[in-house]
């Protein structure tokens, strides 16, 4: 499915067959949450698309849905990256990143449920 656009080629149309993500740098890493993707690159620069109405691309609360990769802008490199189903963990060279749901306590924090 590409309802909300995680397959990150600008559109919600699904595909049967590979397509290329247009990313002009090198995508070493991928992360695939419920409606959303991660794209981490070789140089530490991490792309999110798809849905963003929980925060799990780290966009705020402003930007619901995103077709294209959208560089979601921290300020230290990443290493690594993780994706459950509404939640994002990041791990840059400065520590680690939660976002998105908690309503269970998966971003090991206490939000009291609400969304980081």
């Amino acid at each position: 499915s590409n309802g909300k656009g995680q397959l990150c080629l600008g559109d919600e149309i699904d595909r049967l067959i590979p397509e290329r993500i247009p990313l002009p740098r090198k995508i070493v890493d991928i992360a695939v949450g419920g409606e959303f993707t991660l794209l981490l690159t070789d140089d530490g620069v991490v792309y999110g698309c798809g849905s963003n109405a929980l925060g799990q691309l780290g966009l705020g609360p402003e930007l619901q849905v995103v077709k294209q990769p959208m560089n979601i802008g921290l300020a230290s490199p990443a290493k690594s990256i993780s994706a459950g189903k509404d939640h994002s963990l990041i791990m840059t060279t400065d520590g680690y990143y939660v976002m998105g749901s908690n309503e269970f306590g998966q971003l090991c924090t206490d939000s009291g449920g609400e969304p980081l």
